[in-house]
């Protein structure tokens, strides 16, 4: 299966398959993980996650398909109880602990924040309902919904609070979100610069100060309506469609999507070089820092069982960071 190999092994795999090095810009790639970096390839490659700085010659950004709540929405005022919302595993993400503890401080804002110890799909059912509940729960009652980046630069978190009629708190730098020329996401979504995380509790203070009910709650609507058009199954499939006319119209028929040649990155020495920047974090007693760097290491060459592995035990000391914070 071409998600169990290394970085390497996919680009290898990918080409010696048949025909493809005669007609790469014919073949179209679907990855749907967190992982944002790069093929360097030169095909069309649709991804959940993706990054503006990355060099995919034809990279389109994928939304990620999630439950409709159409049973559950309501604007009205009497349902708000919460300012905003987290539920959720804090994970490898460096940017997710320093949000969370903005918002636990902030004592101008009803906050709803709950971790988990362990990644969703890693827990029994019974835990997987409860905290499916309390999810939907705590989003149904809250204007926003805090999405920082995590594994990967979006989540179905996102597209879950525009499903809710709900305003998503985008916390993550350079993050390509699905069908951006067609959609002004401005309208209706709340960004934040990683590097201000520390302080965003107080950008989405000063945010409420600016925008009254009746504003807030046409943000809301209009994320429903933006989710009803573009990401309900059937209709994200079209934009998908049109998103390949488009790049057929930018090219020539029998031209490459791109002419720029795309070397191999040498992904054994970055795994190198991840694992020997842990040793010094370690060195310097930064074992988060450490944690991520290892965790960088093992998604280059493809240890999977080491990564979740290194994402909870990470997750489980930075949850224990935040109980020793809230005191």
């Amino acid at each position: 299966m071409i998600t169990k190999l290394d970085y390497n092994g996919i680009t290898s795999y990918i080409n010696n398959l048949p025909l493809y090095n005669s007609f790469s810009h014919k073949h179209i790639f679907f990855r749907p993980d967190d992982n944002y970096n790069p093929l360097c390839i030169n095909s069309i490659v649709f991804k959940n996650s993706m990054n503006k700085c990355d060099t995919e010659s034809a990279g389109i950004a994928l939304p990620y398909f999630c439950e409709n709540f159409e049973n559950l929405l309501s604007f009205d005022e009497s349902v708000f109880s919460h300012h905003i919302n987290f539920v959720g595993f804090i994970g490898s993400s460096s940017v997710r602990l320093p949000v969370l503890k903005s918002f636990l401080s902030n004592k101008n804002l009803v906050s709803e924040i709950t971790v988990f110890d362990k990644f969703f799909f890693h827990t029994d059912t019974d835990s997987q309902q409860k905290h499916r509940e309390l999810f939907i729960s705590a989003l149904r009652k809250s204007y926003l919904a805090l999405c920082p980046a995590g594994t990967g630069k979006n989540s179905i978190r996102f597209f879950e609070t525009l499903s809710m009629g709900r305003i998503p708190v985008l916390i993550s730098d350079n993050c390509v979100l699905p069908f951006e020329n067609e959609i002004n996401y401005d309208d209706f979504i709340i960004r934040i610069d990683e590097k201000d995380a520390g302080v965003s509790s107080q950008i989405v203070e000063k945010w409420f100060t600016k925008n009254s009910f009746k504003q807030i709650k046409e943000k809301c609507k209009k994320a429903r309506l933006v989710w009803e058009e573009y990401f309900t199954y059937n209709n994200a499939l079209w934009y998908i469609f049109k998103s390949l006319q488009n790049i057929k119209k930018r090219s020539n028929s029998s031209e490459q999507l791109s002419k720029k040649e795309f070397g191999f990155t040498d992904y054994i020495k970055m795994a190198e070089d991840a694992k020997s920047e842990a040793e010094n974090h370690i060195k310097n007693n930064r074992v988060l820092d450490a944690m991520d760097c290892l965790i960088k290491a093992n998604m280059i060459t493809g240890n999977q069982e080491n990564v979740k592995k290194l994402v909870e035990l990470k997750n489980t000391e930075m949850v224990k960071e935040l109980r020793n914070f809230t005191g």
